[in-house]
């Protein structure tokens, strides 16, 4: 089943609806066959009201939305039906939420291939041999810079700390090329805000941890300075030379930072002036809101922006419940805390349905499974 949900997000040949399609069909019929039942919940509705009416109103501008409305339906319902027929349900979701974020890493890692020499940081997709932009290319490496913390704090298996540390460490240098300052800042603040939860959860009963974390992290960052200050295998000129060197000191990034936000309160505005979508206008200076609602909204309008909001309030409320439940493992809760922040910091920046909606479709199998892992906690009870 990982691999096949690897598969999926990995874009294999470049497709990925076949494969949603067989994932929904096994396990949709096993469920039939081994539990007599359907699983089914409120938000279910709200994402099929909101994949409806973005599709209906997004046609009525010619815009074709089809494959979003129908696989993110699926995605989130093989995300239901994942943990209700797995009996470890804390352990299941960490590991099928590691399989997407390694699929979009393995995906990432072959651009990287092709584009190992780029003097550009607008860079070649393996699959389609066309030029994608490097902040969508860099929401590939998303997941698994979420995941950060929890790879190298939190899993008991020194070779998994290991192969994870490469991983990351071939991420940042993906990023040299791509020269992108939000996945670094998306990693960062998931880094701190996972440590922060991994303190509050061991803070009264397993203050061990929080030390041998401490060491841990103090230990990496010695590591990373000696490397850097002694130009450890280059690597010093590895960043000097890279693109994104070259970026930062060109850029005025208080600049870019300032047009981003501005065209971001803008977008508010242009809810009330297109309530029922059609914008085709730039906001500010771009062309879209960089922001996944905002952009919805600027497409379809009011309609389906307040549906995607509820979907993804009623999810956040589902998240923060298993925080609180005690009969939840630590392991998950600040597994789904590092990957939540740097997923939806993301989905705040960038034009996701526009540009990578993949990743929108795989991370609502994420959250179909945090949904159906609070329904199990009140059914038991």
């Amino acid at each position: 089943m990982e691999i096949l949900i690897s598969m999926s997000s990995l874009k294999l040949f470049g497709n990925y609806q076949e494969v949603l399609v067989i994932l929904f069909f096994i396990l949709f019929f096993y469920m039939l066959y081994r539990f007599k039942r359907i699983v089914f919940n409120v938000n279910l509705l709200v994402l099929i009201g909101f994949s409806l009416t973005y599709y209906l109103i997004s046609l009525k501008y010619s815009q074709d939305v089809s494959q979003i409305s129908i696989y993110c339906i699926l995605a989130y319902y093989i995300g239901l039906m994942l943990v209700a027929v797995n009996k470890n349900k804390d352990k299941c979701i960490i590991k099928y939420t590691y399989a997407i974020a390694i699929g979009f890493f393995i995906h990432a890692m072959l651009n990287y291939l092709v584009n190992v020499n780029s003097d550009s940081r607008n860079t070649i997709d393996f699959w389609t041999h066309g030029v994608k932009s490097a902040s969508l290319q860099a929401i590939m490496l998303t997941m698994i810079m979420g995941t950060s913390f929890f790879s190298l704090i939190c899993l008991k298996e020194k070779w998994k700390k290991i192969i994870f540390l490469i991983c990351i460490l071939f991420a940042i240098l993906y990023d040299l090329i791509l020269s992108t300052r939000t996945l670094l800042i998306v990693g960062g603040i998931s880094i701190a805000i996972s440590f922060i939860m991994f303190v509050i959860l061991n803070y009264k009963n397993n203050r061990q941890e929080i030390n041998r974390c401490l060491k841990t992290i103090f230990f990496l960052m010695l590591f990373v300075f000696i490397f850097y200050s002694i130009n450890f295998l280059g690597i010093k000129n590895v960043v000097n030379e890279s693109n994104f060197s070259a970026r930062m000191r060109k850029i005025d990034t208080t600049e870019v930072d300032k047009d981003r936000v501005e065209t971001q309160i803008l977008s508010i505005g242009s809810l009330f002036e297109y309530p029922m979508g059609g914008n085709n206008e730039e906001i500010g200076n771009l062309k879209y809101a960089h922001n996944m609602w905002f952009d919805v909204a600027k497409q379809a309008g009011i309609i389906p922006f307040a549906l995607l909001v509820s979907f993804f309030v009623i999810n956040l409320r589902n998240l923060f419940n298993l925080i609180k439940n005690p009969k939840v493992s630590c392991e998950l809760k600040i597994f789904l805390v590092g990957i939540y922040v740097a997923v939806l910091l993301n989905f705040f920046v960038e034009p996701i349905m526009q540009g990578e909606p993949l990743f929108f479709i795989m991370f609502c199998m994420v959250m179909g499974m945090v949904d159906e892992r609070r329904i199990f906690d009140i059914h038991k009870v």
